[in-house]
């Protein structure tokens, strides 16, 4: 997805505004909430699909920590203060990657996800960053409606295959 000059970054606005008028905060995460983030992937890792395409291993302290590497941010969403949702980006020579976004299950399908997403496209477009890149598998539903609504053409699909069961 590339966006386009004019900027116009309105849908992404109006996505993180409802998430804050839905009493959500949003913000840029320091690598001091790493163990907040590990406790968010540890309580939906069983949700993550699990596919040859889409291994998702068991995070540690250690994986999580370089989630905040050179040229990669995270981006999160309290409510009160528990951590309820994450995102993650990379800047690449070809862009910025969406990474991955991460819903607490009771606070899935209420566009939280999309607002996360959103509030990092917005901070990349600030830094002046036009061009986004991201995947996922074809079994997740939600991350591909996010996907969709952020703006991007899916123009590939991870797919896994399993053999026919010989009688």
């Amino acid at each position: 997805m590339t966006l386009k000059e004019p900027l116009n970054l309105t849908t992404y606005e109006l996505a993180i505004n409802k998430a804050i008028e839905n009493e959500f905060h949003l913000e840029v995460l320091s690598a001091e909430t790493a163990e907040q983030v590990l406790e968010l992937e540890i309580a939906n890792n069983a949700d993550y699909p699990f596919t040859p395409a889409t291994e998702h291993k068991m995070p540690s302290l250690d994986s999580v920590s370089k989630l905040w590497s050179p040229n990669s941010w995270v981006f999160g969403a309290y409510k009160d203060d528990l951590l309820v949702g994450v995102g993650a980006t990379s800047r690449g020579q070809r862009g910025v990657n969406i990474d991955f976004g991460s819903v607490r299950r009771d606070y899935r399908g209420i566009g939280l996800g999309f607002a996360i997403a959103s509030l990092g496209v917005v901070h990349h477009a600030h830094l002046g960053d036009r061009k986004f890149s991201t995947g996922g598998a074809a079994i997740n539903e939600a991350s591909k409606a996010t996907i969709i609504k952020l703006g991007f053409a899916i123009d590939e699909t991870w797919l896994s295959y399993k053999a026919p069961e010989l009688i």
